[in-house]
């Protein structure tokens, strides 16, 4: 906590010397010094009080960074979401017959409404390919739409702290077995504005779910939102996001809690590992070769969590399932993945440095299999299999599952009984679970 509190305070002086200039830290350097000759026996209490006026100073930003990472004005929660789409069906406008079909396609009989959808399920392993240098038409777009509004996604951005490129999906194609996405950069910023600030008010009713969603919903039952190559020029970033459920070798489904300092969904249950792609990786792992595995950025990113430590690769083993997309986040697409790590959650505990300190970690522990999870003799069916029947299925339905809540805090475990409930999922784990449900469908013969 203290870690996070004196980098906000880095962040907040950076702004505050990059806003006001060098010359002002200057004169006020010059002042204290003048202040010291003329009256040094009030020096000490002027000190103090200079001090007093930047821990107030700090208190306020960090205040507004709190207020910004919180989504309420930022987002529509789920249920309000689907009230609008129903309210867009409802009305007589010419895209209302095309919200009609997105609500039936996410709501499927006997289960909770998804707010998303599975755009293509993968039969094999999925390849990265980055594009060359385009036009990138859609940033020039988004950047004259959101110009009257600069001011206001900046001051909301910039208490992040940081910015960074992201992997844009352009296109995507089989060859054979195999999944081939062309991507190109976009950065967090512009995810930001578009996927994760898309119900901020714009002024006069409108925000740019209003000006942007009816042009990706189109009203074909069998695809009721444009594809990811069809979309390619809309100025939305649409970075890919993600998200892992990992089962242990002691068959422990592990699930984790997003925590307060994420931009979207903090508090909510979400997959084991779930992240972005970041394009200085991709352009790392291409520069000698035209494409990359997804799993090895898969792996880069689970190396880089704080949360749970994770082995080398060799000792889990991880199994491309979906490409979905999350309609809260104007379609925002994500990578469903699953997979199996050679360790215990005892072991992963025991090697997990981040709560050893003043900071915890927080997961939910769900015993899905009496047996061992070898990561060599479970298939990705097998796998899928063991996530239906103890997680997705019940939760699609409306059931609450028990499991344990383990925290590690100053090297303690502290464990205890807790109820999952479907309403408490993030988004991208509700359209997962669905996901996996389809991909069980489809890829493992089985329709029950």
């Amino acid at each position: 906590m203290w870690e996070r509190g004196f980098h906000r305070l880095y962040v907040f002086l950076r702004e505050f010397i990059h806003s006001y200039g060098v010359v002002l830290v200057f004169v006020l350097i010059v002042f204290n010094a003048l202040f010291y000759l003329i009256l040094p026996e009030d020096y000490l209490a002027f000190l103090f009080g200079e001090a007093v006026l930047v821990t107030l100073l700090w208190i306020s930003e960090s205040a507004k960074s709190i207020g910004s990472r919180i989504e309420a004005g930022r987002l529509v929660p789920v249920k309000e979401l689907r009230r609008y789409y129903e309210r867009q069906a409802s009305r007589s406008l010419p895209f209302s017959e095309a919200y009609k079909i997105l609500l039936e396609k996410t709501s499927p009989s006997g289960y909770q409404w998804v707010p998303g959808i599975v755009e293509k399920i993968f039969r094999g392993p999925v390849m990265l390919e980055p594009v060359a240098e385009g036009e990138r038409r859609w940033v020039k777009l988004l950047e004259d739409l959101i110009k009257p509004y600069e001011d206001t996604y900046r001051n909301s951005f910039k208490s992040l702290g940081w910015n960074e490129f992201k992997v844009r999906p352009v296109s995507i194609k089989d060859e054979g077995r195999t999944t081939v996405i062309k991507v190109e950069p976009t950065t967090y910023y512009y995810s930001y504005v578009t996927n994760f600030s898309c119900d901020l008010s714009l002024g006069k009713g409108r925000t740019l779910r209003h000006l942007l969603e009816p042009l990706i919903v189109i009203g074909d039952p069998a695809k009721p939102l444009k594809t990811i190559d069809e979309a390619r020029d809309l100025p939305i970033s649409n970075h890919i996001g993600v998200n892992v459920l990992i089962i242990t070798r002691d068959g422990d489904l592990l699930l984790s809690e997003r925590s307060s300092f994420v931009a979207v969904e903090q508090g909510t249950i979400a997959h084991t590992v779930a992240g972005s792609l970041d394009w200085k990786t991709l352009v790392h792992l291409t520069s000698r070769k035209v494409r990359a595995d997804l799993r090895e950025l898969v792996q880069q990113e689970i190396a880089e969590k704080e949360e749970i430590s994770f082995p080398e690769p060799q000792d889990y083993k991880i199994y491309p399932v979906a490409l979905t997309r999350n309609l809260r986040l104007l379609g925002k697409p994500d990578l469903q993945l699953i997979g199996a790590i050679n360790r215990t959650t005892k072991e992963i505990l025991e090697h997990t440095t981040t709560g050893r300190s003043l900071e915890s970690i927080k997961i939910l522990r769900l015993k899905v299999s009496s047996k061992p999870i070898y990561i060599y003799g479970t298939s990705k069916c097998d796998l899928l299999k063991l996530v239906l029947e103890k997680l997705a299925v019940p939760l699609l339905k409306g059931r609450e599952i028990s499991c344990e809540y383990v925290a590690l805090k100053g090297g303690r475990i502290e464990t205890r009984p807790v109820k999952i409930i479907y309403d408490k999922l993030s988004t991208n784990l509700m359209i997962g679970l669905y996901a996996y449900l389809k991909a069980y469908q489809e890829l493992c013969n089985h329709h029950g």
